[in-house]
């Protein structure tokens, strides 16, 4: 019973998340914006020819390239004295391609004597061709559905659903979803009543606090708030072997309530200088008091410490962007589940980030880093 209700949970998620659309699935928004009026074309022949992109790059950094012709084209960026030979990327008749915009023109030509048209539009990322040539080729045209008029999605007049699996439209599984929850829950007055559980890991309603703490770490429940905290290392402009410490340990505060348990699921970093060299990041959720973390320093660890570590290292390595108009470098780990509980008296996450190849930093500020996750009081 408790899947169906979670798999209703998911279809009131993907309803609520996705506009409709007459002519097929939804346009991921606000993943992508499109540039309302950043639309050119190209007419390509077997001798090279170049437009200039529809707009600026930055805000729009992507173009994408529609062959609207039988022919193959091949692709090339530039500037203005851009050109292209058969060996650039090959865009088949009737394919898109979607790249980064890291010229100001865009070349092309074909193969023989054959000829074929590009449409180019531009945008921040990947966008739904449908969605950039209104669904007939035009500009893009707003699509009004009346009350009940989509089968599928029903009109805001239908009954819930008899049961949790019957062949009802989407208004009525909805209606059904509230309906089993507003059972679950009750008048609210459950203050810390499992609600559900899987696995060990219980769903809690506090409804005193106001919040939803969700899930378990190590017996601590978890989530309702998150934290998103930068911070920069001072590092020295100068060598660093393969092992020293960049800039020393840090003490990154996450929060105002002694004792926080949470779980970090991402940390980025960026080099405004433009490093390439990888590095590794220790994470503990106590002060490691015996580990050697000082800045250009080799590193030693501390098995007594490393009880706290609240993962095993975590290797990143920077890599350049995909733009001209941007020289710094950027790496993240994203997807992590490292769980943390902090002692009685303590906020803080403390970090290590260890040269793993030979660099100098540009700067004494060179690297930015920043660390998120969920957490269980403020």
């Amino acid at each position: 019973m408790m899947l169906r209700v979670l798999g209703a949970l998911c279809a009131l998620a993907l309803l609520i998340a996705s506009p409709a659309r007459a002519d097929g699935p939804p346009v991921p928004v606000p993943v992508s914006v499109l540039c309302p009026t950043c639309q050119t074309s190209l007419a390509v022949t077997n001798a090279s020819a170049r437009v200039a992109n529809p707009s600026t790059s930055p805000p729009y950094n992507t173009l994408t390239i529609y062959n609207s012709g039988a022919k193959d084209a091949y692709i090339n960026q530039g500037d203005v004295t851009a050109t292209a030979t058969t060996s650039n990327a090959r865009l088949p008749a009737g394919a898109v391609m979607t790249i980064w915009a890291s010229g100001t023109y865009v070349a092309a030509i074909t193969g023989g004597s054959d000829t074929t048209t590009l449409l180019i539009w531009q945008s921040n990322g990947p966008i739904d061709l449908r969605a950039a040539m209104g669904g007939s080729g035009g500009p893009p045209t707003a699509v009004t559905i009346a009350d009940g008029a989509d089968a599928r999605s029903g009109a805001t007049t239908d009954a819930a659903c008899g049961t949790d699996t019957g062949n009802c439209t989407d208004s009525s599984l909805v209606k059904r979803l509230l309906q089993r929850l507003t059972s679950l829950l009750g008048n609210g007055s459950t203050t810390g009543t499992t609600v559900v559980q899987s696995a060990g890991s219980n769903l809690h309603v506090q409804a005193d606090a106001g919040t939803a703490n969700i899930g378990t770490v190590n017996g601590s429940t978890v989530g309702g708030y998150e934290f998103n905290v930068s911070f920069t290392p001072t590092v020295q402009n100068a060598s660093y072997a393969i092992g020293q410490s960049l800039g020393g340990l840090q003490t990154v505060s996450i929060g105002s309530t002694n004792g926080l348990s949470g779980i970090v699921d991402q940390i980025q970093m960026a080099s405004q200088g433009g490093s390439t060299s990888p590095v590794a990041v220790y994470i503990w959720d106590k002060n490691p008091t015996n580990t050697t973390c000082t800045d250009k320093t080799n590193f030693a660890r501390s098995a007594t410490d490393n009880q706290h570590l609240i993962s095993a290292p975590i290797s990143i390595t920077p890599a350049l962007a995909v733009s001209a108009q941007d020289t710094a470098t950027y790496g993240a780990a994203t997807n992590l589940t490292s769980n943390f509980v902090n002692s009685s008296s303590n906020t803080n996450l403390y970090i290590c980030i260890l040269a793993a190849a030979t660099q100098t930093p540009a700067t004494t500020t060179d690297g930015r880093w920043n660390i998120q996750g969920t957490k269980d009081a403020p």
